[in-house]
């Protein structure tokens, strides 16, 4: 019975050893995914563009929310070219928008595990 409770008593504390290895290395992987200054220096150019695309989308936002009633609207009086480049503008934004979103897609992907199928399961609802 003695020989047991001391098996016992081993296997717990090879059991907490290998517990504390495991949160150890969660902790290890979790500081690695949260730190911001190592994702940039391995991935500067989509952060960039990232930083880039959102203040686009920053610039959208504040411009529709409440433009100065003083301000030129560049679309009007301006002629057909005029038209024209704020039309190419538009299209270069939607563009840079949708390559952000398609770069975060990716990463935040190959970070967590089942991303993409939630991601795609929520867009076909």
């Amino acid at each position: 019975m003695d020989q047991s409770v001391e098996e016992l008593e081993t296997d717990i504390r090879h059991a907490r050893t290998r517990l504390g290895a495991g949160f150890d290395e969660l902790e290890d992987r979790v500081q690695a995914v949260t730190d911001w200054r190592r994702h940039y220096r391995q991935n500067a150019w989509p952060v960039l563009g990232l930083a880039f695309a959102g203040g686009v989308v920053l610039s959208m936002m504040s411009r529709n929310a409440s433009p100065p009633s003083d301000a030129p609207r560049f679309e009007a009086g301006h002629g057909e070219s005029a038209r024209q480049i704020l039309d190419i503008w538009k299209d270069v934004q939607r563009a840079m928008i949708a390559v952000g979103a398609a770069r975060i897609t990716d990463y935040i992907g190959d970070l967590v595990p089942g991303f993409r199928d939630e991601l795609s399961r929520t867009g076909r609802r």
